[in-house]
Order: structure tokens, then sequence, then C-alpha cells
């Protein structure tokens, strides 16, 4: 399931841009496990100057996801990737 975390952008903001997201990543066979991880009230990304610095975070177990999504999503802010271990829960 490749998460993408949306840091730093207004609500209003971040409605369009997942919009515009969907919208380029619609043709992915993956794109059914594709979520989108947003704060409710937007959140506040600073540099170390102060200025406003949104920016993607993609999260996913596969590297070749990442590169595909990363190189898809560059265009609309900057791009942070993670690779993640993923383990089920287990019942009992």
């Amino acid at each position: 399931m490749p998460t993408l975390e949306l840091h730093g952008f207004a609500p209003d903001a971040c409605d369009k841009l997942v919009t515009e997201v969907r919208a380029v990543l619609q043709d992915l066979p993956y794109r059914g496990s594709i979520v989108f991880d947003r704060p409710r009230s937007g959140g506040w990304v600073v540099n170390w100057e102060g200025g406003e610095q949104p920016f993607i975070r993609v999260c996913s177990r596969s590297q070749e996801r990442l590169d595909e999504l990363r190189g898809r999503l560059v265009g609309f802010a900057d791009v942070e990737t993670l690779l993640i271990g993923f383990f089920p829960h287990a019942v009992g």
C-alpha cells in the first residue's frame, strides 16, 4: 500500500493536490492500493530560515513503485521517499 503523506499544505491546496495527483496516477495498475495521509488542519512545514517548505513523502515496500511515484510527483512539490517494511497484524 503506497502511502502519500502530504506535509505543510494548506487545506485547500491539499484538496487540489490530491485531485491533481489522482489524475496523474490513474493509469497505474496499483492505484487502488495508494492511500493519502493528510492532516485535517493542514500542517505547517518551515525550513531553517522560516520559509514554508511543503513536501510529499512517499512510503512503500517496493523500491520500483517509489521510483515510479517519485518521477510522477516531483512536478507538484518536493518529494521524499521512504522504503518501509510491513508486518500484518497477528491474531492470537
